[in-house]
């Protein structure tokens, strides 16, 4: 695994360890990314406008302590936060969401329509599907993707991290990924993955 592989809250190191300066927005072919808090304004950017399928990796609830430390925010949150911000934009996007959810931050979201067990990059995780009446069960996060990138032409994730499962997603043909994280310094990783990216397509 390279160092921008993945953002987990399992990692020792920090960006100043890879001399990383954050940036406020990208656009490129395949991708927008940009900072953005969605716990903060509760509600969906102008850019997430023309996705047609949300896929997040929600953080558990000590992950979101260590994310926010890494973001700089000041502003001490937690779970009930980052809850009633996603229970906020579940009820008013009514596009498909795929969200992986702990246990803690399922019983605060509103019911959805299928939840079970699947392989993420590093982890097993339990994702809840909202909006969508397909009834299909994927095994692996990549294999979600690949159908996704089928059947829907922009993903977008407001949690991105280092963006690595959208990646998946236009590996199997996948059009366009608006994606944003509250930390910057995500997006100046994502911004040079997907420059690497875009060279070799």
């Amino acid at each position: 695994m390279s160092r921008f592989d993945y953002h987990t809250a399992l990692q020792s190191k920090n960006f100043s360890d890879f001399g990383i300066k954050g940036i406020k927005y990208f656009k490129s072919k395949k991708c927008v990314g940009f900072q953005y808090d969605f716990v903060e304004s509760k509600s969906l950017s102008k850019e997430y406008d023309n996705v047609d399928f949300f896929y997040v990796e929600a953080p558990y609830p000590k992950g979101i302590k260590i994310f926010d430390e890494r973001a700089k925010v000041k502003k001490q949150r937690g779970i009930e936060d980052f809850a009633k911000a996603l229970n906020s934009i579940i009820t008013k996007t009514r596009k498909p969401f795929a969200i992986s959810t702990s246990k803690h931050l399922h019983n605060k979201l509103p019911t959805p329509k299928m939840r079970y067990q699947i392989k993420a990059y590093i982890c097993e995780l339990t994702f809840a599907i909202y909006n969508w009446e397909k009834n299909i069960q994927f095994k692996t996060t990549e294999q979600l993707m690949k159908y996704v990138a089928y059947n829907y032409k922009c993903v977008g994730d407001f949690c991105c991290g280092y963006g690595q499962p959208l990646f998946d997603f236009l590996k199997y043909g996948g059009q366009k990924i608006v994606a944003s994280d509250h930390n910057d310094l995500c997006i100046s990783v994502l911004k040079e993955k997907m420059e690497n990216y875009e060279k070799n397509i």
